[in-house]
């Protein structure tokens, strides 16, 4: 069996109607692929009348993955009062299959000020993080749910409120930091997979060696160079068989609204034919039927058609 989801936003009618419709299509590329709905938009100060909205639609479509809103610091180094009504909500999409409510945990940065106030106070801000997981674990247990936390970049460019360019550097976030975390934490936080974040780890070196940000970067992640950025990673196949829960793309790099010279660097978003080969969608496929895991198509898609998740999902069955 092959559980697939694709990102929804649950309180937009229209948008359900062509996701469902979008939902057949993909079924219909094989007899074992089963395909739900990933709660997009999701920010836990919905009214209540939203909230009553995306309950009376989960009846016909199952709910796989419900996305817990990022807020930076505010979030998980906060009172954590907006993710934990998140999983209150979260709690009546329960069905029969699967659910997981899935987490950002990496901390952001965008300035030098800020970085080096982090790095002097490293390891409370860690401590800090670990214990409020720790109570979003227990809320989630009591509910019989799942939480992932998700890989994040180490460094992402976006557009800012300005219309510039900005970098962004994240700590706390790339795959080995979140095995590292699901470890502390225990109980039911389990990671799992973005393949564009991967893929933007893997080729880094490539895109910022040399550049103003290479520096910055490691202070933020508290490495020397890159020989020690290298020594977190793993093979693919071992990534892929740790995961509990996958985030697939195949896009090359967070080209997000970027000036053209920037986008052709980096990637653009949604782009299907990236770095990545069908080969290393084979060895998630295997992992997913063979264990029942769970993965949302997450690329750049028309919410009118979703003809790009039904097209990659032709792809990587191909």
């Amino acid at each position: 069996m092959y559980l697939f989801s694709v990102p929804v936003a649950l309180q937009r009618t229209e948008e359900i109607q062509a996701a469902t419709a979008a939902k057949s299509k993909i079924e219909s590329i094989g007899p074992d692929i089963v395909v739900g709905f990933h709660a997009l938009e999701f920010p836990s100060f919905l009214s209540d009348e939203n909230i009553k909205k995306q309950l009376s639609n989960k009846r016909t479509v199952p709910i796989f993955e419900v996305h817990a809103p990022f807020e930076g610091e505010e979030s998980i180094l906060g009172n954590c009062k907006n993710l934990l009504k998140t999983l209150d909500v979260a709690k009546n999409f329960m069905n029969s299959t699967h659910l997981h409510v899935n987490y950002h945990v990496g901390v952001s940065f965008s300035n030098l000020d800020e970085i080096r106030n982090f790095s002097k106070n490293r390891r409370e801000v860690y401590e800090k993080i670990v214990g409020n997981l720790g109570t979003l674990a227990d809320r989630a247990r009591d509910y019989n749910l799942q939480i992932t936390l998700e890989n994040i970049p180490s460094f992402a460019y976006k557009k800012d409120d300005f219309g510039r360019d900005s970098p962004m550097f994240f700590v706390f976030s790339t795959f080995d930091r979140t095995l590292q975390l699901v470890k502390e934490v225990g109980k039911n936080v389990r990671p799992l997979l973005d393949t564009c974040h991967w893929m933007i780890d893997q080729t880094l070196e490539s895109k910022i060696k040399g550049t103003k940000y290479e520096k910055i970067m490691f202070e933020v992640l508290g490495i020397d160079d890159w020989k020690d950025f290298e020594a977190t990673k793993e093979p693919w196949e071992k990534t892929v068989k740790r995961a509990y829960a996958y985030h697939l793309s195949n896009t090359t790099g967070p080209g997000i609204n970027l000036a053209p010279e920037l986008a052709k660097k980096w990637g653009l978003h949604g782009t299907l034919y990236g770095l990545l080969q069908k080969e290393h969608f084979k060895a998630v496929l295997d992992e997913m039927s063979k264990n029942k895991k769970h993965a949302t198509i997450e690329v750049q898609q028309n919410p009118k058609t979703f003809a790009e998740p039904i097209e990659f999902a032709r792809w990587i069955f191909g």
